[in-house]
């Protein structure tokens, strides 16, 4: 593979000579924190992109401290972003359990009373409404923010705070 490095700019150079410098570092600092080597490779690129973004301000004295706050940066959006996955993906196994036509009837009805009991603790009382509407009825968000005449991002935003509220309200209620 040939490769012509006469289409390079300077700046362009600049920046593969930093990222050649410090994927060592990056790499241990990403590893210590994930382990699964996908996630790596994903935090690893993430990192890339935003210093590629920073690219004019690595050419300061501080650029390994900013090479080292990117990437503990992208590592913590890494964690952020897994947590609410799996925290909505918990809550929604709960759901779908209870919509399925499990038989172990006890154990059902069990997990629907904890829901109606989470769903009552849900303040404000829109967010009640917003939650019982998509997630008990089936109602799509769009046709919820038209229903209500409010903004499909805050239809979501309602969504996504009840789910997190229940997920905690059932988590501490199974622990205790």
């Amino acid at each position: 593979m040939l490769s012509s490095n006469r289409h390079i700019t300077p700046e362009e150079q600049s920046f593969r000579n930093h990222l050649q410098k410090f994927q060592p570092l990056l790499l241990s600092i990403i590893s210590k924190k994930i382990k699964e080597r996908d996630d790596i490779k994903d935090v690893f690129q993430n990192v890339h992109i935003q210093l590629w973004i920073y690219r004019s301000r690595l050419n300061t004295k501080d650029v390994e401290a900013i090479v080292v706050n990117v990437c503990k940066q992208k590592i913590a959006e890494f964690y952020r972003k897994n947590v609410q996955r799996l925290k909505h993906s918990a809550v929604d196994e709960d759901l779908s359990l209870i919509e399925s036509d499990s038989p172990d009837y006890e154990i059902k009805e069990q997990r629907l009373l904890n829901l109606e009991i989470a769903i009552d603790g849900l303040i404000p009382p829109i967010r009640q409404k917003i939650f019982r509407m998509n997630k008990l009825e089936g109602i799509t968000q769009e046709n919820i923010a038209a229903e209500l005449n409010i903004p499909k991002r805050t239809v979501k935003y309602h969504i996504q705070q009840s789910l997190v509220f229940i997920k905690n309200r059932t988590f501490n209620h199974k622990n205790s």
